[in-house]
């Protein structure tokens, strides 16, 4: 199934839901409720953010609305207080993967120190499969995350790149993103995410706050491109290896 956001008159918008697995499950949607001004790109553009979120951890939410009472007071011109919540949850889902992979790693571990250490008439040979075949499967479920995570940190480092580059908020649309297992990512914007233009806000300390978190998290997302790259490998060398000594 495919669900496409986007508000009617294309206000601006942010929609996410995670995959659908045995992992931490959440869906959010946040749109501008109204502005308060004659003209959206006047200074004192000040826009109301209404957002939902559901999801199965509420010490994350918690945590993201603890957060709202700052980001709206810093960025009460703008709709960067839609940001939150995402930015909540990319965090808490970059732990979660984090985890997954370490425990991924350490099975295929166990597995490469039996065939090469243990004598192959003391090792199970069947467990060792039914072993290889989880960690298979959890590596789908896990690129399947990663690949969520990193279009979600895209997102958002171009929703704040609206207000770093003029006139750059006029016409922009990132989404829908779709990714197998019902995981998307929606940004959408037309006529600004509030006032791109004003130095007050990109030179202010919480955007800046904001601008680097984010990118703090995005890096901390592609820390573990290269073992999720070399885990199939592993794998099927280990399944090689275990149907040369056992037949």
């Amino acid at each position: 199934m495919r669900r496409d956001y986007q508000t009617a008159d294309r206000t601006p918008g942010f929609f996410l839901q995670t995959p659908f697995d045995d992992g931490p499950y959440f869906s959010y949607v946040a749109s501008v409720l109204e502005v308060n001004a004659t003209n959206i790109h006047d200074t004192d553009v000040n826009s109301q953010v209404k957002g939902y979120c559901v999801g199965q951890d509420t010490a994350c939410i918690t945590r993201a609305l603890s957060r709202r009472a700052f980001v709206d007071s810093a960025f009460a011109n703008s709709n960067l207080s839609m940001l939150v919540v995402p930015m909540v949850i990319l965090q808490d889902h970059i732990r979660y993967t984090r985890s997954a992979l370490l425990d991924l790693i350490q099975n295929i571990e166990d597995v490469e120190q039996q065939v090469t250490v243990v004598r192959p008439d003391s090792i199970d040979h069947s467990k060792l499969i039914r072993t290889l075949h989880s960690c298979n499967a959890a590596l789908i479920k896990l690129e399947r995350r990663h690949r969520f995570e990193t279009r979600l940190a895209s997102a958002l480092q171009e929703c704040v790149a609206v207000y770093k580059v003029p006139g750059a908020g006029a016409q922009l649309t990132t989404g829908p993103i779709h990714i197998a297992g019902e995981a998307h990512v929606v940004f959408t914007s037309q006529g600004g995410m509030g006032k791109p233009q004003d130095s007050r806000l990109i030179h202010s300390e919480a955007f800046k706050e904001l601008d680097s978190e984010i990118s703090f998290l995005a890096r901390l997302s592609r820390n573990i491109e290269y073992d999720l790259s070399v885990s199939p490998r592993r794998i099927e060398n280990q399944f090689t290896a275990v149907s040369i000594i056992y037949t």
